[in-house]
């Protein structure tokens, strides 16, 4: 790692931005996450993440549903074919 400027900075944020101003500049390879985001930045990728995360496990989403579906429809079928008693206690 090597020193490319001194820049003065307020917090921890500005320090990451510059960071990132420089990643860019250079093109560098090295770094493949991003320094800094800016707020439209970070929802664009949010978004394009939940995309790919739907993409990706819709399958899996299909079946957890299909499952769930089924668990709770016999658990609710079983549970209206049970007969409630009612147990009561003569006192003498």
């Amino acid at each position: 790692m090597i020193e490319i400027e001194k820049f003065p900075c307020n917090d921890r944020r500005e320090a990451e931005a510059r960071e990132e101003y420089w990643r860019c500049h250079f093109n560098s390879q090295l770094n493949t996450k991003r320094a800094y985001r800016t707020v439209e930045q970070r929802k664009q990728y949010d978004i394009e993440y939940q995309k790919q995360f739907y993409l990706d496990n819709k399958g899996k989403k299909l079946e957890y549903q299909k499952h769930y579906y089924y668990n709770k429809k016999n658990k609710t079928d079983s549970s209206s074919d049970d007969s409630t008693e009612c147990i009561t206690h003569q006192v003498l």
